[in-house]
């Protein structure tokens, strides 16, 4: 197996500023939307940069346009949504890559913001999707994607991904999963406003 290569994407739902997206272009390794308003926006803008679209709520029409302008991979929030993308994939005569979105059940104590709701599926929800990818030759599995809370400080941002890379490869490694592997880490840094000199720790 190929030796992992994080990638970083900036969220455009961040700041969409084409002046803000210019000069992050040479950065970061690509750019993820989150609606169809976005997708159009950063495509006009750029036209050759990698684009992921995230997001709860996609309509047939935002997927269809994602696929019409060469969006690289979807990160699919339900089975339901999975089971529309390969229908309208297979109609459209294109292959796409997705990210399944997982909600995981571990410690979120004290976080600013945990993801809950209509973000994601349960781990039993995950298993369903099996069967949808394996019948649709156009929908292909790349891997995991998870945004478990943000507002954590470095070292327990660092066990959150740690956590959903045992989850993941496990996960993956249960269904047979042969193909290429990616997982999508996130989760907001923790901001000290009280302290303006207290900085995460990026290293």
């Amino acid at each position: 197996m190929a030796p992992s290569v994080p990638e970083i994407s900036h969220a455009a739902r961040a700041n969409p500023d084409v002046p803000i997206l210019r000069a992050l272009a040479s950065y970061v390794d690509g750019i993820e939307v989150a609606s169809g308003g976005e997708l159009a926006h950063v495509r006009e803008a750029f036209p050759d940069a990698r684009l992921a679209f995230g997001g709860p709520g996609k309509t047939d029409d935002e997927l269809e346009l994602a696929l019409n302008l060469g969006v690289e991979r979807i990160h699919v929030e339900s089975p339901h949504e999975l089971s529309r993308l390969a229908r309208i994939a297979e109609a459209a005569g294109r292959e796409v890559e997705v990210l399944l979105r997982v909600k995981l059940a571990g410690d979120r104590s004290g976080v600013a913001l945990a993801m809950s709701g209509p973000f994601s599926m349960d781990p039993e929800l995950m298993d369903t999707c099996t069967d949808t990818l394996t019948a649709s030759p156009h929908v292909r599995l790349r891997a995991v994607y998870a945004h478990l809370a943000s507002g954590l400080d470095a070292s327990a941002m660092a066990a959150q991904s740690a956590e959903i890379l045992a989850w993941g490869r496990a996960w993956l490694d249960r269904i047979s999963h042969t193909g290429a592997r990616e997982f999508n880490l996130r989760g907001g840094m923790a901001v000290d406003y009280s302290t303006p000199g207290t900085s995460f720790d990026w290293k």
